[in-house]
């Protein structure tokens, strides 16, 4: 098959992902996994829920699966640029106990180690943060939009720590990398400024050590019994997450082209609704 073939295949499965509202009608195991072979070569697909407590089963089951399917790539979610980067990947999590790795980056910080400690390539297969900024930006969004839904983002995965020591200091990390990206003239980009507009959304009460409900102030899909509670937060994480999913279908779909066996460990809601692009493909080049 020719090259130019392939891309045009690759761009039509792109069409076949999920949205957000068809996803809402959607019920699924989760984990979520799901193989499948093309002309070239094997996928292995582990949706994962995420999960950063060291005992939990889901982390023997991946362990498993990687050992059972033997792969020579290996694709996470959220450590951009790893490939590009991987001396420094390597030096912070190549000596790691597994229990560490999960602590610092949950499944993928996991999988990382597996794929490190057997010398197989690995890569996270995401946009840059630059690149999803300025996409919302392009889509109408505010700055002040865009940079509340950076520091609301981080809070799910802060309250999955085992070892919390502050909301401020840990997010505080991210929005700098945030200001180094895009640099924006004149623009505030402080903890303080965060919970601000944090406050000015969801009301003077809003607690970020205490909040509960961080997962539903950016969950991406409306679902019926919590769509009329959903906000401009949530509308973003719809935006961004379509943008991503179609960044990272082609770029697992091109490493199809590359390897011979891919082992990929992303967050399920992922895994379901990439599935129909991935089938589309291995039909079509099948042919």
């Amino acid at each position: 098959m020719s090259r130019q073939n392939v891309d045009t295949i690759i761009e039509t499965s792109l069409t076949k992902i999920l949205s957000a509202e068809e996803y809402s009608k959607a019920r699924h195991d989760n984990p979520y996994i799901f193989k499948l072979t093309t002309p070239k070569a094997e996928l292995f697909y582990f949706g994962a829920y995420h999960c950063r407590k060291p005992d939990d089963p889901i982390f023997k089951e991946i362990e498993k699966s990687f050992n059972d399917f033997k792969p020579d790539a290996v694709f996470v979610e959220g450590l951009v640029g790893l490939a590009e980067n991987r001396d420094w990947f390597m030096k912070r999590y190549g000596n790691m106990r597994p229990e560490e790795a999960i602590d610092l980056a949950g499944e993928s910080g996991f999988t990382t180690l597996l794929a490190f400690k057997n010398d197989i390539f690995c890569d996270s297969p995401e946009p840059d943060d630059k690149e999803i900024f300025e996409h919302l930006l392009s889509k109408g969004y505010s700055k002040d939009e865009v940079f509340l839904h950076e520091f609301i983002k981080i809070l799910p995965q802060y309250h999955r720590q085992m070892n919390r020591y502050g909301f401020k200091e840990y997010v505080s990390v991210f929005l700098d990398r945030m200001e180094k990206k895009v640099k924006w003239p004149v623009f505030d980009f402080s903890y303080e400024r965060g919970l601000s507009l944090a406050r000015k959304l969801w009301g003077e009460d809003f607690d970020p050590e205490t909040d509960t409900s961080s997962k539903d102030k950016i969950d991406p899909i409306p679902w019926k019994d919590k769509r009329a509670r959903q906000t401009i937060i949530n509308e973003i994480s719809r935006t961004e997450g379509i943008f991503r999913d179609q960044i990272i279908t082609k770029k697992i779909l091109e490493s199809l082209q590359h390897y011979s066996k891919v082992f990929v460990v992303y967050g399920a809601s992922h895994a379901y609704m990439e599935e129909p692009a991935f089938q589309y493909f291995a039909k079509e080049a099948g042919k």
